[in-house]
Order: structure tokens, then C-alpha cells, then sequence
């Protein structure tokens, strides 16, 4: 029986529909009340992976636990984990929780229709109406409950659909959260054996036994009046069910969805931080949790046995994609599935890492996490950053969450757009800021008749503060016109303005306040400066519009006609319906928020005080220019407490990527942000702060040995740090090349010729032409460290300098050192050249000397290959000898120059590099 059961499974997925060939195919199975999640999710990953598919069948529990330990699917799922005893008999699984899910106490009363709200029940209620203490819809208790519906509850039987399934199952959940629900009930189901089968609703006659699946629920309700069973939200939703909202533990009213899940699942934190994910959310404490959520867990075997492990690495990397892509977040809400809470997806990133195939990791990715404001560059460079097994998660949050998230290990780093308050350094004392952008906030407006003029709307302190203040209505309104010039107040529309705020802490909202409350002594006095605040116009019913969702404000911007509010510059340019407002600054000029006005107003800012919160840039002086609603972007992070130092190293090199690569900076210039590096005294605080990440006592970072740590750049901004070490431009030494070289005191060329060129610039000159010679005729040596090896990206390519049948030369900077980069023609690439270039890459990695022009680093991997070297800003020797201003060269420093020439051709051959030919 049992192998022609497991011959049926095998048929039953083997016949799933495909979506055509695949490189991978992987295969699921388990809980009916998932199965369009898991189905959506597969959908939409091929849209990142096309040549992975993912087939899911539904089936019962003991089918899928034979199937799995068959080896005819790769992953199970249950609407609740494993347990200990079934985990002993069928091996040793990890489970993580993938989705959320509410379950509904759906109904069916012909008395109401569409128009009329959903019944609400507590939860005592609910657990006396399951137990049979109350029978009848029209009970006294149901009718306190539902004032507004009371005197149209019919008195009428409420017919209960029972399902006793197993211990995996939602009828399960059920039971749990009835039992948490009420005591009666609890007692009740104690005293049947836990069986719904076996209570008093089906003894009276007000119950049916329905079988396992879905549809047989759902069939029930739609051909019993006055029916009541358990049937999940998204189901519901489908199926055009009704179902009753509920009172939770809290005491508050909440209506099922995803969010009341995520909430559900937050309030079991302190387990998930524990390392317990096998835990029922059912019954949560926090006030917008739904009592009735569960999770959905995928399952597989801690250590895998597989001929190939290629499956399992799949497998996780769409877990991974799952955990982390926001298209699949968006995927799971629209089908009405909750995306796992943000503290638990970081929990099972980590918990990936343990799973095994053929006892060894099949995971290997690790991932940095944060949380913080919707920050459309913390996304992007999150994706843009590479690193050798790190990948980098940002997560949207509101700014107490992210917080608050770093203060109780969540999370890697926060992202903050005002500071850290006191009372915040006061839980995390060690807690760092970290400047990394500066950027406007800008008023945003959403006014077709302005679309196409070549003049911007103009406001200024007073009717922005009027228009929250409720005092300034119209857009038409003389004080706007006022201010504006004559073409923009001739096309303002005398429409009503609508505001959009925000119901959760903002910093945008903080930010704002705190310039109107500065500016405008009326709206100090009656509004006042705040995260989250209770503008007067929000009395005005239709003439405002309230979100909770941190990127609700752009949205509704977009979407609304004639509306207004505050956000950041970057998405406000990128909605072609909205646009930004230019403001009238303190110094009385009208200015445009854009990358000009926020440096002036850092500068404002830096000028203003030795000491800086970096909470603010709003108000910051008087500079002319100066935009006056701008703020720091700024990293949090745990400064020397982090409890993974592995991760803490990962990080700070992910921090320094973001102040120094050209792709951060050309990210930056995209977006319209400024880098907080671009600024000399705040690049100067960056490298500071580097050098004082530490995890147990030890510093993190890759770079620390090149760091001063008393203000000053890498390498003192005279050298490159390779290997966590510095290595000087010429003329520089010590071990920061903070000292000028003793040799160069010798330095007479100026005097000699009577133009500006060192003596150590004029012998770097000569080198140039034997690192050349060493580039083309070295015979070589394979071995060596790759700690030299770089991605070509981290450049920041410029000028063409010279070109050849091997490729082309160009200024570049790289880790905030100008540098020249040898490229290799992408297009003349074979197979022996680009051996031949690693080859000789590996023996320019043993060429230090002070007469040799310094290698410092090279991308091997085709196309495109480059080798960086340090740059000679005066040119080559032969530019040297045939330039026009310098008609004679003494014999003396001839003489010299040759020497020192001689004396780096002298190593080279030493080293066992044969020069065959110098061509200057």
C-alpha cells in the first residue's frame, strides 16, 4: 500500500501544468490553505530566475511527511510546525515560517447585504458560540456587540461547519485560539478529547461535520444560512465570503488582513530572538493584532543526502528571494497572504545559513540587514553593493521601529533621517551616527494646471503653515498669488486644497514641523514640532487624507488631484504628475531644492556650530542659496557591541563602499543626493568613525590601518590602503603618509630649469616607462595573494591619457585616490590574453620598490580587465625631454635621473623580470 501511494504522489506531481523547460525544477507540497501563496510566488520568481520552476500540490499531512521522506518532493509545508515526536520518527527538520496567514470566522446572514458592515464578535463570544453556550444569532451578547445591527440579527440557529483534522492543520489553530480565547470552550474541548466532533453544537443539532479540504468550508457557507466555520482571509476574499472582525486581547476592534498578522507576529519577538520560529501567533497582545494569525512553515531535513546539491542551493535561493525581494512582498499582499515581519525574515536569513548537503553548508550567503525611512538609495545601493557572500537587505520601517529594532539586536544598522535622540542613546550606548547623504524635503503638489509652465510654484513659511493651520484653503487663495508670478497665479485653480499626513512616526514630518514651529510663532503655539502630529486640518474631513504606510504620502500624492505634502525631492521628480515647490528662504530668496541649495546648506550647517546632532539641516544659516528644509541621512549601528563580528566587518566595508565607490557616487548624482563625503570635515568624521568600529574589542574594519583616527583621510589622502596597509604616492611615507619624504628635501628642478617640476616627480617620470616595459616583457611567476583584486565597478573612470594596441589608459579615482587605470580592449580578449594578463598581474604584485611606479590594484575577470597603478600627474619621461619650456636638462640631474633609473631596472631583473626593450 505504502509504495503505491508513494507512486501516486509521484504521478500527482509529475503532471503539474509547466511552464516549459527549465534548468531546475523544484517540487512542494503540503497545506491546501497556501497553496495560491506558494503559487504566486513561484509565478513571479520567474521573473528573476527564469529557469528555475517551482510546483506545489496540496496535500495532507502524513502524505506529505511520506512524500518528503521518499524523496519525492524537495520541501514540505504545514499551517503549524513539526512537532518533537513527528520530527524524531521522520528525521531532523528545519522549519522556517514563509507566510502569514489570518483565520477568518466567516458567516452567512441573507438579512444583510453588501452595503451593510461585518458583523464583530470578542473573544469570549466567539469561544461560548463554539462551545454551545450560545446558540442563536440573536443571543444578547452578539447584539451588544453590534448596536448598529441588532435589531436585524435573526433569531435563528448559528450552524457551525466542524473539521478535525491533524495536528498541522488550521482546525488545529482553531482549537488553540478558541481554548486561548475562553475558558469555557478550553474546558469544553478538553472534556471531548479535542475534537470539535465530539461537543455540544453537533450533539443539538447545530453542527455539520464537513470534510478536510477548503471547498468543502467553503460550500458549506454559501448553502447554510445562518452558517458559521473557520476559513482563511485570502479565501474568503476569493470566495466573496463575509466574515466577522474582532475585539483581540488588547481590547481593540481589528479586521483580518495582512498587516493585522505582521502584528500578530511581532508580538512574539521575544521567541523568535530566542531561536523558537515553531511558535502559534494566535492570541497576540499588541493592539492591531488579529487572534486568529498563523504561519505557514516550509520544512526540509537539517543535513540533505542528494547526488546533486544543485536543487537544495535553489531551493534557498528562492527562500532567500522569498525573505527578501519586495516584489514578492507585493506578490503575498495581493492576494491577501502576510509577508513574514521584518525581525523574523532577518531571524531565518541567518537560520539558511545552517541547513546542510551533504554535510556541507548549502547557503553560503550571509546578509547585512536594515530598516529605516523609504529611501529610494539605501535601496539602491543595497543592490548595487557586491561583496564575496554578503549581501546587503534594506527594509522600509517607520523611524521608532528601525530604532528600536537596533536597540534590541533586530538588525545590523538603522537608518535615520533626524538624529539620535537621548533617550535613544540612552538604551544603546554604543550606538553610532553616522552621516552618509544629505537631501531636500520639499513641498510636493499635485495641480494639473501648472503642468507645462516654465516657473515653479513659490511658497514660503506663512502659507505653509496656513495651510496645515487650516487657515489657507484654495489654491487660488490671494496670499499664494501673492508670491508667485503673474503666469503661475493666473493658472492657480480655485480648487480645495487636500493635505496628506501621515498616522505614524515621521522624520519628513519632524523635520517640517520643526522649521514652521521655528518661523512661524502661530503655528509654534497651536501645532508645535513632532514625529507624529494632529494637524488641525485633519478636521476637515474631505480636504485630507491620512496614511499609515511609510511610503503611503507619495502615493497618495500621485493619485490625488489638487493635494499637498511634504517629501523627499528624489520621488517627487520621478511622479510626472507632482512637482516640487521652490520656497522663500530665511535670507529672503527664492530658491529650488536641488544639489547646489543642499550644499549650501551644509555648509550653513557646519559653519553654525563645533559641535553637530546631525538631526537637521533645516534653518541652518543664511547662505543665500541655501535650501531650507534639508536633512542628514544617516546610518545607526552598534559601535562596539555587535554580537556577530563577522557581520560587523561586513558591514563597515559595506559603510566604506557607500562614502568612496564610484557606483554609491553615481547613485548619489542620479538620485539627487549628496554624499555626506563630499564634504571634507564630514569624510574626515566618516574615516574616524571607521576606525572605531570594533566587535570584541577588535577593530572591523578593512581599512583601519590606514586610518589616523585624528581627523584626517585615508592614508592622510596621500596613498592607497591595500591589504588594511598604506601605500604612499611618491614624495609621502610613514605609516599614514602623513610625513614628507627625506629624499625630496633634495628637490632643486625648479630652480634648475625654471619651471614647477620636482626632482622625485621627474625620476617618477623614468619609472613610468619601466613599469611599462615590465607590463609588456616580464616572464613570470604564478602564486601570490589576491588581495589586489577588485571589481571593475569600484572605479570611477575619467579622462582618456593614452591609448595602444593593448588597450587604453585613464584617469580614474579609486577609494578617494586618483589613479591611473590600464584597460584592456574588451573586444580583443582571448582565452591566452587574458591568461597572459592574470599572469602578469600576479608578479606586478611583487614589484615594490621606490623606484618602481607603485601597483596598487587589477579587475582579472573579462571583459573587463584593468590594471591600477598610481598616478604620475606630470606625464612620462618622454613627454619630459620634449617639452618645449624646458630646453636644456643639467648633466647633474641627468646624471641622477639615471641612476635612480637604473636602480629600479636593477630590481626588476633581480626579481627574476627580464626587461628586453625600454621604449620611452
Amino acid at each position: 500500500m505504502k509504495d503505491v501511494l508513494t507512486a501516486i504522489l509521484f504521478i500527482m506531481l509529475m503532471v503539474l501544468p509547466s511552464h516549459g523547460a527549465f534548468g531546475v525544477e523544484l517540487f512542494g507540497a503540503g497545506s491546501p490553505e497556501v497553496a495560491l501563496a506558494f503559487s504566486t510566488l513561484a509565478e513571479d520568481y520567474l521573473f528573476t530566475r527564469d529557469d528555475v520552476s517551482i510546483k506545489y500540490s496540496e496535500m495532507g499531512t502524513s502524505s506529505v511527511l511520506t512524500a518528503y521522506g521518499e524523496g519525492l518532493v524537495d520541501f514540505a509545508s504545514f499551517d503549524r510546525a513539526v512537532p518533537a515526536d513527528l520530527v524524531a520518527k521522520f528525521g531532523d527538520y528545519v522549519q522556517f515560517p514563509i507566510v502569514g496567514v489570518a483565520l477568518t470566522m466567516a458567516y452567512r446572514l441573507s438579512e444583510f447585504n453588501a452595503s451593510d458592515p461585518n458583523i464583530t464578535l470578542d473573544r469570549e463570544t466567539l469561544g461560548r458560540i463554539w462551545s454551545g453556550s450560545i446558540s442563536s444569532w440573536n443571543d444578547s451578547a452578539i447584539q451588544q456587540l453590534n448596536p448598529l445591527l441588532a435589531a436585524r440579527l435573526p433569531n435563528r440557529p448559528i450552524q457551525l461547519g466542524l473539521v478535525d483534522d491533524s495536528a498541522l492543520s488550521v482546525s488545529q489553530i482553531a482549537k488553540i485560539g478558541l481554548s486561548s480565547f475562553s475558558a469555557e470552550f478550553a474546558g469544553a474541548l478538553a472534556a471531548a478529547n479535542n475534537t470539535f466532533a465530539l461537543m455540544a453544537p453537533l450533539f443539538g443539532g447545530r453542527a455539520t461535520v464537513l470534510s478536510t479540504n477548503t471547498s468543502a468550508r467553503t460550500n458549506f457557507l454559501k448553502n447554510t444560512d445562518g452558517g458559521m466555520t473557520f476559513i482563511t482571509y485570502p479565501e474568503a476574499v476569493a470566495e466573496g465570503l463575509r466574515w466577522a472582525n474582532m475585539i483581540n486581547l488588547a481590547g481593540q476592534e481589528v479586521a483580518p488582513g495582512p498587516d493585522a498578522v505582521r502584528a500578530a507576529m511581532q508580538d512574539f519577538t521575544p521567541a523568535y530572538n530566542a531561536g523558537q520560529f515553531a511558535v502559534d501567533i494566535v492570541d497576540g497582545n499588541g493592539s492591531a493584532s488579529w487572534p486568529l494569525a498563523f504561519t505557514s512553515y516550509f520544512s526540509l531535513s537539517r543535513n540533505i543526502t542528494a547526488v546533486d546539491c544543485t536543487n537544495v542551493e535553489e531551493l534557498l535561493n528562492w527562500l532567500a528571494w522569498v525573505l527578501t525581494n519586495d516584489a514578492a512582498d507585493s506578490a503575498l499582499r495581493k492576494v491577501k497572504f502576510a509577508p513574514l515581519d521584518t525581525v523574523l525574515a532577518t531571524k531565518l536569513l541567518a537560520l539558511m545559513n545552517t541547513v546542510q548537503c551533504n554535510s556541507e553548508q548549502a547557503y553560503v550567503t550571509s546578509y547585512i540587514v536594515g530598516t529605516g525611512p523609504a529611501m529610494p538609495i539605501y535601496t539602491s545601493w543595497s543592490v548595487a553593493y557586491a561583496a564575496d557572500d554578503v549581501d546587503v537587505k534594506y527594509y522600509t520601517d517607520d523611524d521608532a521601529t528601525a530604532k528600536q529594532q537596533l536597540v534590541d539586536y533586530d538588525e545590523d544598522f538603522a537608518a535615520s533621517s533626524n538624529g539620535l535622540a537621548a533617550a535613544w542613546r540612552d538604551k544603546m550606548p554604543d550606538a553610532a551616527l553616522m552621516p552618509v547623504i544629505a537631501y531636500a524635503i520639499v513641498p510636493g503638489y499635485h495641480l494639473p494646471e501648472l503642468v507645462g509652465l516654465t516657473e515653479p510654484l513659490v511658497l514660503n513659511f506663512d502659507t505653509l503653515a496656513a495651510i496645515y493651520e487650516n487657515n489657507l484653503t484654495m489654491w487660488d487663495d490671494e496670499r499664494i498669488k501673492a508670491i508667485n508670478s503673474a503666469v503661475v497665479a493666473a493658472a492657480l485653480p480655485h480648487q480645495a486644497i487636500v493635505v496628506i499626513t501621515e498616522s505614524i512616526d515621521s522624520a519628513v514630518t519632524h523635520l517640517f514641523t520643526s522649521v514652521l514651529s521655528a518661523t512661524v510663532p502661530e503655528f509654534n503655539a497651536t501645532v508645535g514640532t513632532g514625529t507624529l502630529v494632529n494637524f488641525p486640518v485633519l478636521a476637515a474631513g474631505n480636504r485630507s487624507i491620512t496614511t499609515a504606510s511609510p511610503t503611503g504620502v507619495i502615493d497618495e500624492l500621485v493619485a490625488t488631484p489638487y493635494s499637498f505634502a511634504f517629501w523627499d525631492l528624489y520621488d517627487i521628480t520621478l511622479s510626472r504628475s507632482v512637482s516640487a515647490a521652490s520656497l522663500i528662504n530665511t535670507s529672503g530668496n527664492t530658491v529650488a531644492a536641488n544639489v547646489d541649495s543642499v550644499v549650501s546648506a551644509i555648509n550653513d550647517y557646519l559653519a553654525s556650530s563645533a559641535t553637530h546632532a546631525f538631526d537637521t539641516l533645516s534653518l541652518g544659516g543664511e547662505g543665500a542659496g541655501s535650501w531650507p528644509l534639508a536633512a542628514f541621512g544617516s546610518f545607526l549601528y552598534r559601535s562596539t557591541s555587535m554580537t556577530d563580528c563577522v557581520k560587523a566587518a561586513a558591514l563597515a566595508d559595506f559603510l566604506l563602499w557607500t562614502q568612496t565607490s564610484a557606483t554609491s557616487l553615481r547613485i548619489a548624482k542620479r538620485q539627487g543626493f549628496v554624499l555626506a563625503s563630499s564634504d571634507a570635515e564630514l569624510k574626515k568624521r566618516f574615516f574616524d568613525q571607521l576606525k572605531a568600529f570594533t566587535c570584541a574589542g577588535v577593530p572591523v574594519s578593512s581599512v583601519y590601518g590606514c586610518i589616523s583616527g585624528s581627523g584626517s583621510e585615508l592614508c592622510s589622502g596621500f596613498g592607497s590602503c591595500v591589504s588594511n596597509s598604506c601605500l604612499c604616492n611618491s614624495g609621502r611615507e610613514g605609516q599614514y603618509c602623513q610625513l614628507v619624504s627625506s629624499s625630496s628635501a633634495a628637490d632643486s628642478l625648479a630652480v634648475i630649469l625654471g619651471v614647477v617640476l620636482p626632482v622625485a616627480a621627474a625620476i617618477a617620470l623614468l619609472l613610468c616607462l619601466v613599469a611599462v616595459a615590465a607590463w609588456y616583457w616580464a616572464r613570470l611567476r604564478r602564486g601570490g595573494r589576491d588581495d589586489w583584486e577588485i571589481n571593475y565597478d569600484e572605479l570611477e573612470v575619467g579622462d582618456l591619457l593614452g591609448s595602444g594596441g593593448y588597450g587604453e589608459v585613464h584617469r580614474a579615482m579609486w577609494k578617494g585616490t586618483e589613479v591611473a587605470v590600464k584597460v584592456i580592449a574588451s573586444e580583443k580578449i582571448t582565452k591566452e590574453m587574458e591568461k597572459n594578463f592574470k599572469d602578469e598581474v600576479q608578479v606586478m604584485t611583487a614589484l615594490r620598490h621606490p623606484n618602481v611606479v607603485l601597483f596598487m590594484a587589477a579587475s582579472t575577470k573579462a571583459p573587463r580587465m584593468c590594471i591600477v597603478m598610481e598616478y604620475m600627474g606630470l606625464g612620462c619621461l618622454y613627454e619630459l625631454l620634449h617639452n618645449e619650456l624646458i630646453p636644456e636638462i643639467p648633466f647633474p640631474l641627468k646624471a641622477k635621473m639615471a641612476y635612480q633609473g637604473a636602480k629600479g631596472m636593477h630590481f626588476l631583473h633581480s626579481s627574476g623580470t627580464t626587461i628586453t626593450t625600454a621604449n620611452p
